[in-house]
């Protein structure tokens, strides 16, 4: 990965955003971002430093000075409690990987915003299943559908 377009496209994909995301967050046209990422133009130093900030990486990286890709705020993992929750459920383990940073859910190609009531719904079942394990001196919580 050499180029500065090539740069910029896997900054966008790795944070799994969309062309249209970037337009809709940022005021960068959909064009533009897909002209520079094809190497058919190259970004002003205004836009250069807003898509950094936005991909949580140094200019210096998108320019190709700096060779090694590194998340500002830590590559998205799986954490341990994500593993031990979804353990027995392949299929919750895919959608909880195509979470966005803005909570919403990318499905080939859409994204699907959850509801406030969901929202709440799910953080409710999360401090439900831990009032529970404390009370019955579990170590260990499992959420159940």
């Amino acid at each position: 990965m050499s180029s500065i377009g090539a740069r910029l496209k896997y900054c966008r994909e790795k944070l799994r955003y969309l062309q249209k995301d970037i337009e809709a967050v940022t005021g960068i046209s959909s064009k533009s971002i897909s002209n520079w990422e094809q190497g058919r133009s190259f970004p002003s130093l205004t836009d250069l430093r807003t898509l950094a900030n936005l991909y949580h990486v140094s200019t210096d990286f998108i320019i190709g000075d700096v060779n090694v890709y590194q998340d500002a705020l830590k590559e998205q993992q799986e954490s341990d409690f994500l593993k031990v929750l979804f353990k027995n459920d392949p299929e919750m383990k895919g959608l909880i990987k195509s979470v966005r940073l803005d909570g919403s859910v990318l499905d080939n190609d859409a994204i699907y915003h959850l509801s406030p009531e969901n929202i709440a719904f799910i953080k409710n079942a999360i401090r439900l299943a831990i009032i529970e394990a404390k009370q019955k001196g579990q170590t260990d919580v499992e959420i159940n559908p």
